[in-house]
């Protein structure tokens, strides 16, 4: 089963029938306002406003510190995404920026500066009048690669797709793509690359595109799988790789989320599905199920190997350390 909660979530416009991400209500979903959109007669707005319970976040949009300072760091992260899209009338938010208002999965940013690419004809700004909090790129964005949903701009799903690959490298790309083609079953790499690859004249960074549609899944659960697999795929490592394999055993069947060689099982466990449980017997009995499980898969001929995301940087050492106790064992 997949782990609820992870896999990005979409709905679709009746009109269009195009995906829009299914949490879009930015001002009610964040603690964020646009004074250029507040009207004149919210008299509760402007009077907390003047109190000072509004703090600017960036020009023309507000903030409340105490809330917004509770929220996740991702979650903040999006938000600030949200307030620039908010206000852009000639450009739209892109890249990893866009991918967060997708819901899509991207991998940790060391630049906190939001992405954004002007479109049509509009020059983009000089680097002395470019804002401190955004990136700014100037790439070919067409019209029919800029949505706006609930008065936001940002990229479209498949140009937001492209421009994570050629602007962040193979791995990110790769994790972007697994999640929309987790949400979304239909999109299968060969529909995805005849909208991002074969309808589109040659670009810059095509090569990659077309790399990381074919390293992606529509069967990850999460960033972390799609980071080992990508990371094993990349590897050079002469290893037979199994994704999501299931395992026949006299109890049932289990699935891994690799299998290494025929015998080694490795987990990727992110401490979602502990986490996420706030009463302790419900923690206790998934980690009993889980003990079970591994007993079993022992008993099995199976040997498990579990990592965590800061295992995730030594993973191919990990796991040929694996490997080769298991040879000296057998020898």
């Amino acid at each position: 089963m997949r782990k609820q909660g992870v896999i990005p979530q979409f709905s679709f416009n009746p009109l269009t029938g195009r995906p829009i991400p299914a949490r879009s209500q930015w001002e009610e979903e964040y603690p964020i306002r646009s004074k250029r959109r507040a009207v004149a007669s919210d008299v509760e707005f402007w009077d907390q406003y003047k109190r000072g319970e509004w703090k600017p976040l960036i020009p023309e949009i507000v903030y409340r510190p105490e809330e917004f300072e509770n929220l996740p760091a991702w979650e903040q992260s999006r938000a600030f995404a949200a307030a620039q899209a908010l206000t852009l009338d000639r450009a739209a938010v892109c890249g990893i920026s866009a991918a967060r208002l997708w819901n899509l999965w991207v991998l940790p940013a060391r630049d906190q500066r939001v992405e954004v690419n002007s479109f049509g004809n509009t020059k983009a700004p000089g680097k002395h009048q470019r804002h401190p909090h955004q990136h700014v790129y100037s790439s070919k964005l067409a019209a029919d690669e800029v949505v706006s949903i609930n008065g936001a701009r940002f990229t479209s799903l498949s140009r937001t797709l492209v421009d994570v690959t050629r602007n962040h490298g193979l791995e990110a790309g790769v994790v972007a793509i697994d999640s929309a083609r987790a949400a979304f079953p239909e999109l299968t790499e060969q529909r995805l690359r005849k909208v991002m690859v074969d309808a589109k004249p040659p670009y810059r960074g095509i090569g990659s595109v077309r790399r990381a549609l074919e390293l992606s899944t529509g069967f990850s659960e999460s960033p972390l799988e799609s980071r080992a697999r990508f990371m094993l795929l990349s590897s050079g490592m002469n290893w037979k790789i199994e994704f999501q394999r299931s395992i026949e055993t006299p109890w049932g069947t289990y699935r891994a989320d690799f299998l290494i060689n025929g015998w080694l099982v490795l987990e990727i466990d992110g401490r979602i599905k502990h986490e996420a449980r706030e009463d302790h017997g419900s923690v206790d009995a998934v980690l009993r199920k889980e003990r079970e499980r591994e007993v079993r898969l022992h008993q099995q001929g199976f040997h498990i190997l579990r990592v965590y995301v800061e295992d995730l940087a030594s993973l191919t050492t990990l796991i040929a350390e694996h490997i080769a106790l298991r040879e000296v064992q057998l020898a």
